[in-house]
């Protein structure tokens, strides 16, 4: 290189650096952000995800997730001292679009990884606003094929009948009381999603399993029960022979299925500070269930001793 050309090369690495020092924020830099897309229910990886980031409405940058739902997103930003606030975007087909806040400093984000667990729109669809819910998931038929679509709605129906009427008998009324939602869509793969599918649906009580023909109209139903909470891990397993599906107002599941599904809904009282609704709940449920397995019962003793006023208990209790 002759003398000129490197002189003349000097002088633009020169002005370049002096502009810099002179307008600090016309400096920019690579930033890259990373994480991972991931099905919420399953903790399967979603590959194909569309991951964007944007500052205001402006895309700064875009990627898609690969094997392992792992992302990787470069894109250019000025370097400035102060936090810069951005957002990060997720969707993907069959999937409810996500989206977290991204702050840059100096360059750097704030976290190593971005875990987005993406919830299935099928299952979005069987979100409800109430405390307190069993969700009945999805139900293997006993026959080959693509299965009963009402399995979920008939189980749920049996329940309504044959759990909460009488429930209603005592003294939780509206939204104290708990409420059924069919949901045959929620259909876990393995016996560790069940309580994923609880968080994501908010739901006390999550239930999925199979049904075998017992008889003429009649059917032996297998269900394993879950919570949110993670109380009952794993699962709780029941099973109820002879029950009528196809008439929910004389179907009977049985005590220990009765059991495993109370005994999900009065942790949900209890986590929510409700004290005397959980011990109502416990009144309500030793009417059903007779004596109290010792679940409900450890309940129920420690919302007693959390209530304040604990010489006025509900259903009588001393």
């Amino acid at each position: 290189m002759s003398r000129s050309r490197r002189v003349s090369l000097l002088a633009r690495v020169a002005i370049v650096v002096l502009s810099a020092l002179a307008d600090p924020l016309s400096a920019v830099a690579e930033t890259i952000v990373a994480g991972t897309a991931r099905d919420v229910t399953t903790d399967a990886p979603v590959s194909g995800a569309h991951v964007t980031i944007r500052h205001g409405s402006e895309i700064l940058g875009s990627a898609v997730t690969g094997a392992g739902g792992v992302f990787q997103l470069p894109f250019d930003i000025a370097v400035r001292p102060e936090a810069q606030n951005l957002k990060l975007f997720v969707s993907f087909d069959g999937y409810v679009d996500a989206s977290q806040d991204v702050t840059i400093t100096s360059g750097r984000p704030n976290a190593a990884s971005y875990r987005f667990d993406l919830v299935p729109r099928s299952v979005a669809d069987c979100i409800r606003s109430r405390d307190h819910m069993v969700v009945v998931g999805y139900f293997r038929p006993s026959t080959a094929g693509s299965g009963d679509p009402d399995l979920a709605a008939r189980i749920a129906d049996a329940l309504s009948y044959d759990l909460l009427v009488r429930m209603q008998q005592g003294r939780l009324v509206g939204d104290a009381l708990p409420i059924v939602v069919a949901c045959g869509k929620a259909r876990p793969q393995a016996i560790g999603d069940y309580t994923n599918f609880a968080k994501v649906l908010h739901a006390d009580a999550f239930l999925g399993g199979y049904v075998d023909d017992s008889g003429p109209r009649r059917v032996k139903v297998q269900m394993s029960v879950a919570d949110r909470f993670e109380m009952l891990v794993p699962p709780l397993r029941a099973s109820s022979k002879d029950v009528n599906l196809e008439d929910p107002a004389v179907a009977r599941l049985d005590p220990s299925a009765h059991a495993a599904i109370l005994t999900a809904l009065v942790t949900g009282y209890e986590r929510a500070g409700k004290f005397a609704e959980c011990i109502e709940f416990t009144v309500a449920a030793a009417r059903i269930v007779g004596s109290l397995p010792a679940a409900l019962a450890d309940a129920r003793r420690r919302c007693e001793q959390a209530l304040p006023n604990r010489g006025l208990l509900p259903g009588g209790t001393p």
